[in-house]
């Protein structure tokens, strides 16, 4: 399930990474939403590369509220993967 969902979401990104008139938010959702995943089939590493991503890509661009929301998600994820 899990190994299924992460190359769906890998080839999104590719995807909305390369669209003419890409939407950072979307980029942002992918990379929150890879980050859960990894977290979810106990890859803490990639779940925190992704969340790092995240947070990297965030202040690139002005925040709306879908990119508020994959913060936020990046966040929780983290602290999970950081905390002993």
């Amino acid at each position: 399930e899990y190994p299924a969902a992460i190359d769906a979401y890998r080839r999104l990104l590719e995807l909305v990474q390369n669209s003419a008139d890409q939407n950072p938010m979307h980029i942002l959702s992918c990379h929150a939403r890879l980050a859960e995943i990894y977290y979810k089939s106990d890859r803490a590493e990639d779940c925190e590369r992704e969340a790092e991503l995240v947070f990297e890509k965030s202040v690139q661009n002005p925040l709306n509220a879908e990119g508020q929301k994959s913060v936020e998600k990046a966040t929780k994820y983290l602290k999970f993967v950081r905390e002993p």
